[in-house]
């Protein structure tokens, strides 16, 4: 009994100093897309550097600067199948904010 409660213990002691590291969440927000333009419409602004974007399956250079409702990314190509919008922390950790299919597919 006495070992269970000094796991116990232990386990709650990690996760209260943080031994098991930050878990980031990734920033929200919501996108358009339409002929070769994307559009941030909403959610939390992002430091342009730690997004990308990935255009039929190739990823191209971080944004750059801050992105704030309205802001428009140029895909600078025209995609026959894909784009998305990639969040990176820089710490080995992503998520996809934004990804359609221009070739009359989805978007989610």
């Amino acid at each position: 009994m006495i070992a269970v409660v000094v796991i116990l213990a232990a386990v709650v002691g990690a996760f209260a100093t943080g031994v098991f590291g930050n878990q980031q969440t990734a920033p929200q927000a919501t996108f358009t897309y339409d002929s070769g333009t994307i559009t941030m419409s909403g959610g939390d602004t992002l430091d342009g550097a730690n997004i990308y974007t990935v255009v039929d399956g190739t990823r191209q250079d971080a944004v750059g600067g801050e992105i704030t409702a309205g802001t428009q990314i140029a895909t600078g190509l025209s995609p026959t199948e894909s784009v998305s919008v990639v969040y990176d922390d820089g710490e080995g950790n992503s998520a996809t904010l934004f990804s359609t299919d221009v070739s009359g597919g989805s978007t989610s």
